[in-house]
């Protein structure tokens, strides 16, 4: 877990980082991998607003269209 934190403090003071995945997603979030997890987030929110951090084995479109239903 401190992995998880450590990522979320450098997300957190450079946001720009991470990646638009419009494969993914139509919601203008970015995705920031470490190890086998996926942090998605709001870059433009301040703070950063996280969405989700989910096992980059599940299917991710998926589980974010849920997320915007």
């Amino acid at each position: 877990m401190r992995t998880i934190s450590t990522a979320l403090r450098l997300l957190s003071a450079m946001p720009g980082l991470g990646h638009l995945r419009q494969d993914l997603t139509g919601e203008p979030v970015k995705f920031w991998q470490v190890f086998s997890d996926l942090i998605v987030y709001d870059h433009l929110a301040r703070p950063i607003g996280i969405v989700r951090v989910l096992h980059s084995s599940r299917d991710i479109a998926a589980v974010l269209a849920e997320t915007t239903k």
